[in-house]
């Protein structure tokens, strides 16, 4: 058994402790799921999981701080080869476990990316109905009628865009105001709604 920092995967199952936020099981890495294995094991932990990197509708997309920004499949393609270029293929034989060289070519590194696309697919924001949600720098501001909820940013609103200002609800907006007044001077409700 090797004892170094050298990731490994075994022709049974993944070695060492793996953990999730949705308490995945080891995955079996025989036939189609090696490349699922060699992502979970490899990949998906130096990304921060669901919280550093996603797929979406053919894209991927990088959690920026305060939303989702695109970013390009070949920067993918090249941080999944350089993040399984290490891994070592631990096999059986009658004398015993011996370690190779994963050699990641092109077509393994397509396999583990697409793998890696299907864990961290997203889906677009569903919104409840009567709300909605405004992306701020500093985090969603969620209105229903007239009700404000502020939220910090999260990567799970999956949004791919955001105000370039933060948040204020202290904030006013005197000219607005003074502006719907003189308009709208003999309708308050009218003032109100806007």
């Amino acid at each position: 058994e090797p004892q170094d920092d050298t990731p490994i995967v075994t022709g049974e199952t993944l070695e060492g402790p793996w953990t999730w936020e949705k308490d995945i099981e080891q995955v079996q890495d025989t036939g189609a799921t090696f490349p699922l294995a060699v992502a979970l094991r490899n990949v998906v932990p130096k990304i921060g999981g669901q919280r550093g990197l996603a797929s979406y509708d053919g894209a991927w997309f990088y959690w920026e701080g305060s939303y989702w920004a695109e970013c390009g499949p070949d920067d993918v393609r090249d941080y999944v080869a350089r993040q399984i270029a290490p891994v070592k293929v631990a096999e059986k034989s009658d004398e015993g476990v011996k370690l190779k060289p994963l050699a990641p070519g092109m077509a393994k590194v397509r396999d583990v990316e697409e793998a890696l696309a299907t864990l961290l697919r997203r889906r677009a924001i569903e919104e409840e109905p009567g709300t909605l949600q405004v992306f701020t720098r500093n985090g969603p501001v969620i209105i229903e009628g007239r009700h404000r909820n502020h939220e910090g940013p999260k990567p799970e609103s999956f949004n791919l865009s955001a105000l370039p200002f933060d948040y204020d609800p202290a904030a006013t907006c005197p000219q607005w105001e003074g502006f719907l007044r003189d308009i709208f001077e003999h309708d308050p409700d009218a003032r109100l709604a806007l």
